[in-house]
């Protein structure tokens, strides 16, 4: 891993590289390792935000949990958990399952009914084909809340890459959102090294969700307005006086052009690294909770 790089990359360990930071680490052939900035293997969670899940969807009161059709046979796994309205979505970062939740969702259960799922080509979900786009995955999503009758109102929650689909998702269904969080959402795909770019074309190998990565990006970062007036919070990571090589270095104030998308909305700046689920689970869990708070309030 880069020197100063804390947490996991951006992209997923199979699509390699977050923006041209990661050229050096390619180069070196150290990618593969998945080594964290102390140059041990990570250890995250393996459970996810349910115990017990199985191939078929498992409803009661308050767990969902299992396989649903979005059409076509295509299958996608959500786990629910907790009662409650509005519903806190949670959208994980780009290559990654609900596991990347498992140490936040358990903080929010009793607070109302919240919920995760795979895309497609992650964790249990079927696998992803073609390149897709931002329609793609947002249709996919819409379709299993449809599916899972999983109605809104929606505090929407996304992590790293999955943050440009949660507000892709208040840009376009802004009536059934009341809150948004974006936790290490940088700015868009900048001009990226060509061994960097075929790592994560849409049609690479190691591209599980065969993600175009720069149209989805652009198609919510350039688009960025005002959606509406709800309490929003963007947890963003400082990378001190000697950042990795890339955007790193302007991490925290290029992340303020998210603001802009509700007018009642705040940064927080955290040091610990990328993945703020896993390396500070309690301050998302807190800073979910105030929005949610916020959100019934107003």
């Amino acid at each position: 891993m880069a020197p100063g790089r804390q947490g996991r990359p951006r992209f997923g360990t199979g699509a390699a590289v977050r923006r041209s930071m990661f050229v050096m680490t390619v180069a070196a052939g150290l990618l593969v390792t998945g080594c964290g900035s102390d140059g041990k293997d990570p250890v995250e969670p393996t459970t996810s935000i349910v115990e017990q899940t199985s191939d078929q969807p498992t409803t009661t009161s308050d767990v969902i949990s299992g396989m649903f059709d979005i059409g076509a046979g295509r299958e996608l796994h959500l786990e629910c958990i907790g009662t409650g309205s509005p519903t806190i979505l949670l959208e994980a970062g780009d290559e990654s399952s609900v596991d990347q939740w498992s140490l936040v969702a358990p903080g929010l259960e009793t607070q109302t009914r919240t919920c995760a799922y795979d895309r497609a080509g992650n964790g249990r979900s079927v696998d992803a084909t073609g390149c897709r786009g931002l329609d793609d995955l947002l249709g996919d999503l819409e379709a299993l809340l449809r599916v899972a009758a999983i109605d809104g109102p929606y505090l929407l929650v996304g992590t790293s890459g999955g943050g440009y689909l949660m507000a892709g998702l208040a840009a376009r269904r802004p009536a059934d959102v009341v809150g948004l969080v974006l936790v290490e959402t940088p700015k868009a795909i900048t001009i990226l090294p060509p061994e960097v770019a075929a790592e994560i074309s849409c049609d690479a190998a190691t591209n599980v969700e065969h993600r175009d990565y720069y149209a989805v990006e652009h198609a919510v970062w350039d688009t960025r307005e005002q959606i509406g007036d709800f309490p929003m919070t963007i947890i963003s990571n400082d990378y001190g006086s000697n950042p990795p090589p890339g955007d790193e270095a302007t991490n925290v104030p290029d992340q303020r052009g998210w603001l802009v998308l509700s007018p009642n909305s705040k940064q927080v700046v955290v040091t610990s690294g990328h993945d703020v689920p896993f390396n500070e689970p309690d301050l998302v869990v807190e800073e979910i909770i105030a929005v949610l708070d916020a959100a019934r309030a107003g």
